[in-house]
């Protein structure tokens, strides 16, 4: 993975973290939620890993938000940093 790839997953776990704590959920609380080990849910939120699609549906179902914002707004984030960069 490029680092462009690299920035994208870890901005989309800023903003998974930020949407659980605005939950007042724990890590180990929003994985049992979603089915998935609190480890694995970690990496996604330290940007270590990208979701599954399934783990996207159901982050989606748990934070009732529509995908393609947290994608566009992420893809959005990555061309202001490549941007900087130039």
């Amino acid at each position: 993975m490029n680092n462009d790839g690299l920035k994208n997953v870890n901005t989309m776990g800023k903003r998974l973290k930020l949407l659980r704590s605005q939950l007042n959920l724990t890590q180990e609380g929003i994985a049992e939620e979603i089915e998935m080990t609190y480890e694995k849910y970690g990496s996604l939120e330290r940007g270590k890993t990208l979701p599954s699609y399934l783990t996207m549906v159901k982050l989606r179902e748990k934070f009732n938000l529509d995908i393609n914002s947290i994608l566009d707004e992420t893809i959005h984030d990555m061309n202001k940093v490549k941007d900087k960069e130039e």
